[in-house]
């Protein structure tokens, strides 16, 4: 993921879970992603989409085996 919240298939993701899917290219490991207020999401359907979304993608880079959510 880039810093304009594009992929490298050229397709955009919402900026949370852009924040989640990025890997440092140095090998260190990252301290998460960050959300402010989230409780905006509680509306949306599925509630919460975009955090459980980047959540789920957090996961996936830690444990590849874990299969994302959304997808």
């Amino acid at each position: 993921v880039f810093r304009d919240g594009t992929k490298a298939d050229k397709s955009k993701v919402p900026s949370l879970v852009g924040m989640a899917m990025w890997e440092p290219t140095n090998g260190f490991r990252k301290g998460g992603f960050g959300a402010y207020q989230f409780g905006y999401e509680a509306m949306n359907t599925p509630s919460y989409k975009w955090m459980r979304t980047a959540i789920a993608a957090q996961q996936a880079l830690e444990n590849p085996e874990t299969p994302e959510a959304g997808n």
